[in-house]
């Protein structure tokens, strides 16, 4: 009879001690939420430690104030370039490196919600209301410049009494993506292609001369290079292997020719 007594107590000490440990057990879990939830900052928080971050004087932080300025509606996409243009950016590193590695860091540093701060509201596609309305300036001033040169070089196509026919060779996703769509990683790339060399290449400065007229950066810098057709430079590709690749990526896509007049 004793030994039943003893066996009953035993068991509810160690039902009690059970229970108890659930509780502790539970207990340490909500402390470990609550320690979570404490350590995620607020939205207001978020607000002002990006405002203080873009406060400062660095390269990066005037440039996101600019990206947070054009956002607002507080500053054009052409000032934003041109007042890029006038910083001293690291060396060896051009717009397109710095624009890229302040999206990257920022979602990193303070996730989607920190990044939507700057560059506003996500599409589906990737892209932001900032980096739209950037890269549409681009792509307008991109097919201006485009269509000033074709002007510009009526009727110079005709070398040594034989007319050479010139064609602009779109390259890249940009030729078949809405502007609004594109990131900071896309770039705008095409050719002029002639047979004559010389030609093609003049018309390749003149287009750059108007890039950097507009923008004040060069074309490489804001990731929109073109090239004379069998006389590429380091912006594109390489040697005749790269020329073989651009060729054969040209014959996929959409090639025109411009007309005299």
């Amino acid at each position: 009879m004793g030994i039943k007594k003893l066996s009953v107590k035993l068991i509810f000490i160690i039902l009690v001690l059970c229970l108890a440990g659930i509780e502790i057990c539970a207990a340490d879990n909500n402390k470990k939420e609550d320690k979570k939830l404490s350590e995620k900052p607020s939205y207001h928080n978020l607000v002002s430690t990006v405002q203080k971050f873009i406060s400062t004087d660095s390269v990066e932080a005037i440039i996101t104030r600019n990206l947070f300025n054009v956002k607002n509606g507080k500053m054009t996409p052409e000032a934003f370039f041109h007042q890029m243009a006038d910083l001293e950016l690291p060396k060896g590193k051009q717009a397109r490196h710095i624009l890229q590695k302040i999206k990257k860091d920022f979602h990193n540093d303070y996730g989607q919600e920190g990044l939507d701060l700057i560059l506003g509201p996500r599409n589906p596609q990737g892209g932001s209301l900032v980096e739209g309305k950037l890269l549409e300036y681009r792509q307008k001033v991109v097919m201006q410049a485009v269509k000033d040169v074709c002007v510009e070089f009526n009727g110079k196509n005709i070398i040594n009494n034989h007319k050479f026919k010139v064609f602009m060779a779109e390259i890249g996703s940009w030729s078949t993506k809405a502007a609004k769509h594109l990131t900071f990683a896309a770039d705008i790339d095409f050719s002029f292609m002639s047979g004559d060399l010389n030609l093609a290449w003049e018309m390749k400065k003149a287009y750059e001369a108007k890039i950097k007229e507009r923008t004040h950066l060069t074309a490489e810098q804001i990731d929109a290079p073109v090239t004379a057709h069998g006389m590429a430079e380091h912006e594109v590709y390489l040697g005749k292997h790269g020329q073989g690749f651009a060729e054969d990526y040209i014959k996929s896509k959409d090639v025109y020719e411009i007309k005299d007049g």
